[in-house]
């Protein structure tokens, strides 16, 4: 959901109010009605996460300019007006029509599914639900992945309680669903990174580390742990491994593609995807540079910068989620 985003006309104040109170019905009848606009993409061209191409049997359409300049920028060199009629009758009643993605009033459906829905034969599943549906899955098998290969026990790694401060203050955050406690019990910590050497000195982790690396090349995950206790309990035989700085993990870390997975299968776990990790390591620096200018005690660093995706935690969650929250 982008936070940026307010109705620009009616049509939109009426679908929020529409998905707000369930009523699918009224919100496919505002959409049968309405113009919408359906930006022209060069071929080639990025978009942004999540988002389908135009010519992959999806068309993108939006309730308004600004909407569509909200979320595509300069990545739209102009626009078509249009409504589902129209696009119906271009279109094979598959084609999945995406409107309004990214925002609150967000929807994906068939086009030969407006008419249905608009008389009340069927009901919406919104966009967010969707993603969040996916990431779910992407989170689950992440997780299995994890324990499948470091091979522990997994129900005694669901069933573990705290053991030390700092999973004292997980599980806090976790129960509060609060991500940014969440970080920071974690930014002030060290954490158990199982490696593929033994007695690997920390210092490493600025040059030539041994990560241990789950998984292919497709989706390389790098396991780390609150404690060696939980990394004994998730993987068998006593792997090698050492403490180091989790901050220090962040700012050395291998590369976009990694995934990170914290205490997996824990009630304490979070997994982030590889892109977001720069993010979280740009928005604790903006954090402590500001909490420094207003003299602010540096441990007490707030990470409200962070950007969110949706697992499932808050709105500044870049991506994961500590586990339950």
């Amino acid at each position: 959901m982008d936070n940026d985003w307010r109705p620009a006309n009616d049509v939109e104040r009426a679908m929020m109010t529409a998905l707000e109170e369930g009523d699918s019905t009224r919100y496919a009848q505002l959409l049968r009605s309405a113009p919408l606009y359906v930006p022209t993409i060069p071929r080639d061209t990025p978009l942004p996460s999540g988002l389908p191409r135009p010519e992959d049997d999806h068309v993108l359409a939006f309730t308004s300019p600004d909407a569509l300049e909200l979320i595509l920028g300069a990545v739209a060199d102009t626009y078509t007006e249009t409504d589902t009629a129209s696009l119906s009758e271009s279109n094979s009643p598959g084609t999945q029509l995406v409107v309004d993605a990214g925002l609150p009033i967000g929807v994906l459906l068939n086009l030969g599914e407006v008419e249905d829905l608009a008389e009340g034969r069927q009901t919406l599943v919104s966009v967010t639900d969707v993603q969040d549906a996916l990431v779910d899955e992407v989170l689950t098998e992440v997780r299995k992945l994890c324990l499948a290969e470091l091979g522990g026990d997994a129900e005694a790694a669901g069933a573990l309680e705290p053991a030390n401060a700092l999973e004292d203050r997980l599980r806090d955050a976790v129960g509060k669903l609060d991500f940014d406690s969440f970080l920071l019990a974690l930014i002030g910590a060290d954490v158990v990174l199982p490696t593929t050497e033994p007695e690997v000195d920390p210092r490493r982790i600025a040059r030539d580390f041994p990560w241990r690396v789950l998984g292919g090349a497709e989706t390389p995950v790098i396991p780390l742990f609150s404690s060696e206790r939980v990394l004994d309990t998730v993987a068998a035989g006593s792997p090698p491994r050492v403490s180091v700085s989790f901050l220090d993990v962040l700012v050395n870390w291998p590369g976009d593609n990694h995934v990170l997975c914290f205490n997996p299968g824990t009630t304490m776990e979070l997994t982030l995807p590889g892109e977001a990790v720069p993010e979280l390591v740009t928005a604790i620096a903006e954090a402590a540079v500001a909490d420094g200018a207003a003299g602010g005690n540096p441990g007490e660093t707030s990470t409200d910068g962070t950007s969110t995706d949706g697992t499932g935690t808050g709105e500044r969650n870049p991506g994961g989620a500590p586990a339950g929250a």
